[in-house]
Formats: C-alpha cells, sequence, structure tokens
C-alpha cells in the first residue's frame, strides 16, 4: 500500500456555517420567515405610499422594517438586521477573537440617489443633524463597509456587483478568503431594497408581473401562465469559519460549506445563449 506523505493545512480544514440571519417580506428574523414559508404565506401586495412609485404601479413582496434614521438607505438596514442576528446566533464574543482576521463580504447594492430629491426639495429641508447624506451611501459596497465597521471586523472587506449572482458569489468569496489563509471567520451575505430606479428599469423591460393579477399568486415562475417576476426585498447572512477556530470557541455548527464554482454565458445582459 502507498500512503501519501502530503500534510494537510489550513486550506484543507472544513469551513462551517456558524450562525444565519434573515429578513424578508414574511418576516423581520429567521425563524418568522421560515414559518412563513412553511405555511405557504405570501408576502406580494400592490404597492402604496412608497416614494417615487405611483401607488398601484407594481406589486413587490416589500420587508416592512423599521428604519431607526432619517434617510438611512432600506438596503443598508435591512443588512444591518440581518447581520445582527447572524453575528448573535454565531455567538461570537468580538473581544475574544482576532478581529483582524474577521472578513466581512457583503455583495453590492443600488446606490443612494437622494441628491436627486435634495435637488427638487433644496438642501435645507434634507439637512439635520440625524439624517444621513445621500453621499454616505451613494457607494454600492455602503452596506458592506457600514456593517464592517460597527462591529470593526478589519480582516478582507470583499463587495461584488454581478446582479442575481452577487450574494452567493459573496459567500463564496469569503469561504475562499478563508480557505486561503486571509481569515479565520467572515460574516458574508446580500440584501437588497426596492428602488425606484430598479423598478423604472424592469417595468419599461415588460419583465414584472402585471399589477391587475392576484398578488398572493403572481409569483409563479415555472408556471405556463406566468406573466413576469416581482421585486422583493430582503437580506441575509451567514458567518463562516475555519472548523478548529468555530470549536475552539464552542460554536453551534450548522453545516459545511464544501465549495462552489460560477460560470458565465458571455452571451447578453438578460437573454440567455440557447
Amino acid at each position: 500500500m502507498i500512503q501519501s506523505t502530503q500534510q494537510s493545512g489550513p486550506g484543507d480544514e472544513p469551513i462551517v456555517i456558524t450562525g444565519v440571519g434573515l429578513v424578508a417580506s414574511v418576516g423581520n428574523d429567521r425563524e418568522t420567515v421560515w414559518q412563513g414559508v412553511k405555511r405557504g404565506t405570501s408576502g406580494v401586495r400592490s404597492l402604496a405610499g412608497l416614494p417615487h412609485i405611483p401607488d398601484g404601479l407594481l406589486i413587490a413582496a416589500t420587508a416592512d422594517l423599521a428604519i431607526d434614521r432619517p434617510r438611512r438607505l432600506k438596503v443598508v438596514a435591512l443588512c444591518r438586521a440581518a447581520a445582527a442576528e447572524a453575528m448573535q446566533d454565531s455567538g461570537v464574543n468580538l473581544a475574544g477573537v482576532d478581529r483582524d482576521r474577521f472578513g466581512c463580504a457583503i455583495s453590492g447594492h443600488m446606490g443612494d440617489t437622494g441628491f436627486i430629491e435634495d435637488l427638487q426639495l433644496g438642501a435645507q429641508e434634507c439637512a439635520g443633524p440625524d439624517v444621513i447624506p445621500w453621499w454616505a451611501q451613494w457607494m454600492p459596497n455602503s452596506a458592506c463597509s457600514l456593517v464592517a465597521n460597527e462591529y470593526g471586523l478589519q480582516g478582507p472587506r470583499i463587495c461584488h456587483s454581478t446582479a442575481c449572482a452577487s450574494g452567493l458569489i459573496d459567500i463564496l468569496a469569503a469561504h475562499r478568503s478563508i480557505r486561503d489563509g486571509q481569515c479565520d471567520i467572515a460574516l458574508a451575505g446580500s440584501g437588497e431594497g426596492l428602488h425606484p430606479l430598479f423598478a423604472a428599469g424592469f417595468y419599461q423591460m415588460r419583465v414584472l408581473a402585471e399589477p391587475g393579477c392576484d398578488p398572493s399568486q403572481a409569483c409563479r415562475p415555472y408556471d405556463v401562465n406566468r406573466n413576469g417576476f416581482v421585486m422583493g426585498e430582503g437580506a441575509a447572512m451567514v458567518v463562516l469559519e475555519r472548523l478548529s477556530h468555530a470549536r475552539r470557541r464552542g460554536a453551534t455548527i450548522y453545516a459545511e460549506l464544501i465549495g462552489g464554482t460560477m460560470h458565465a454565458e458571455a452571451h447578453h445582459v438578460t437573454g440567455l445563449d440557447t
């Protein structure tokens, strides 16, 4: 029998999930969302009262989440809420870990276009000590930066903007950062809020479900009678870490993330190469 003499290293160690946070249209925490999923609850509704979107024009699954400061970008609020739940669920003691080796990978999002509203209303009406200025949330990595700053995470900061695949790619990127030895633990995930420019773009493409249909039956992607897709809001975060790191601090382990792969058709921004 031939026995390998190759020594295993950090790159061979399993990477596990030790914390989960979730916010969606059917709940502001993972357990509420999960119970809603099991019941088949639909969060899709006809939109009314949203800034810059005419009442009844669109149907969507919006998250009912309180915003703590005026003009806080909703996607940032969603990511902060999901991150807080994931961090608490992981049981990590920030004082007991090396935050230089704690990464953060939260995907890109639509930036704050509040300067347009500022120009219309006048800067004085949009000012105030608690009002977050648009330029503080303009960059698509704002959620990643703000969440990482909030917890003092000084490891790798990663932010991809790859449309629908962004969150998954950032989870894989965090996995790779741990695998490569750049950090031992990372917060990773994604979020998005309903933005007027996103809504207008999809509306002009004629890919959204028609407002006149029953909202609870609107999201049916595999139905031959489907008439479009439904936009939604939410955020999901996980805490990933090296197995030995998790065991050393006595963390609860939910699953092992083995890996993943990425491909591109190099064809068209919305159409598949069929």
